[in-house]
């Protein structure tokens, strides 16, 4: 996530990496200098250093980013309890119609398609999370419209979902809300975005 020169504005940008190697080695290149000094001349990056999230995602996510709208949410959970929360959040001995089953299905709702996954690290987040926890769920949901998501959240079937997830084993890890400074839907600095993606080279 940059932050633009105007306060008001953010702009978020994915990058499908084939592995976390090939990170770390673009990191280390003169192609990231190059990079970095090109974003300089739109983005502040003196001010606030840009926030970085690295997510192995459950599923292809491209048809969420690919939709007219795209709803992405980040969530955490404590810190000393990251390992007990990886599995579950993969997916792993997940059974369908327990109340974790929701994080999985990429069609919940009136998405278009979606996809959760694990974040394995993170740059610059030390104010996104409350203290003693760590971002650590990441979804994204495709939708033909914002008006689709906000109806679809004032449905029983998602009242419902509330429920389940605060009844699942994340919950009772302790799974919160991020702080992102730009989340907009529902309360300002929430951990969720409406976002609109332009397909870049």
């Amino acid at each position: 996530m940059f932050n633009n020169h105007d306060p008001q504005s953010k702009q978020l940008n994915i990058v499908d990496w084939e592995s976390p190697k090939n990170i770390t080695t673009f990191a280390n290149s003169q192609d990231h200098k190059t990079f970095r000094t090109s974003m300089a001349q739109i983005f502040d990056l003196k001010a606030v250093a840009p926030l970085a999230i690295y997510t192995r995602f459950n599923s292809d996510a491209t048809t969420a980013y690919s939709s007219p709208v795209t709803e992405i949410a980040f969530f955490t959970v404590p810190s000393d309890a990251r390992e007990k929360a990886k599995p579950m959040i993969e997916g792993v001995g997940i059974e369908s119609g327990t109340s974790m089953q929701a994080l999985y299905d990429p069609n919940i709702g009136k998405s278009t398609g979606g996809a959760t996954g694990w974040v394995f690290d993170t740059k610059n987040a030390d104010n996104a999370a409350p203290e003693g926890h760590s971002i650590a769920l990441h979804g994204v949901f495709g939708y033909a419209a914002v008006e689709d998501h906000v109806d679809w959240r004032k449905t029983p079937e998602h009242a419902q979902v509330i429920e389940d997830m605060s009844k699942s084993p994340l919950a009772q890890l302790g799974m919160g809300n991020a702080f992102l400074p730009g989340g907009f839907l529902f309360v300002p600095d929430a951990s969720m975005f409406h976002v609109k993606f332009r397909k870049g080279v």
